[in-house]
């Protein structure tokens, strides 16, 4: 049996009924076992989140490609990518038959306009995410992890700022 979103929620700092209104309005997208669902270094204009079935994260090299992650119902990626304009720095796979919603820059713009504190908010969920996966490769010390944290967050905001076109600050 596939899993699905269905009951459960994704962004946790939204309140369910802006959660529902932005996957209300984000696209449906399917995508067959190992389709490209985007590729490495180039800039993405929207944020995925898996509602069934699941995929591979690699990171291409010269000679090879390491895998990252595989995400399944319920999680998401391209965040960076959307939220600071940067390109992306992994391929994404279907694993198998997945339905992924599509959340473009447009859909966190106006979520961003209704509720301007969720630019601190998202900063801070992205930068503990990214946190979580560096101190994965690289036990950290709890206090260069709560410095590593505050410096993200603050370069996510600038970065934000720059992609959105107006500044945007953590409430």
């Amino acid at each position: 049996m596939a899993t699905t979103v269905a009951a459960s929620r994704f962004l946790r700092f939204l309140e369910p009924e802006e959660e529902n209104a932005l996957l209300a309005a984000a696209s449906k997208r399917s995508f067959e076992r190992n389709e490209v669902v985007l590729d490495q270094d180039v800039p993405l204009r929207a944020i995925y989140l898996i509602e069934q079935g699941s995929v591979r994260v690699e990171r291409q090299g010269r000679e090879r490609s390491t895998p990252l992650a595989i995400l399944g119902a319920g999680e998401f990626f391209g965040e960076m990518s959307v939220l600071t304009g940067a390109k992306r720095s992994a391929t994404v796979y279907a694993v198998g038959d997945a339905v992924l919603y599509e959340i473009t820059k447009q859909h966190i713009a106006r979520l961003l306009d209704s509720n301007p504190r969720l630019a601190g908010i998202m900063s801070r969920t992205v930068a503990e995410r990214q946190l979580r996966n560096l101190a994965a490769a690289v036990q950290l010390p709890p206090e260069v992890r709560a410095e590593q944290h505050k410096n993200m967050v603050e370069q996510l905001m600038r970065s934000m700022t720059k992609c959105f076109g107006r500044m945007v600050r953590a409430v």
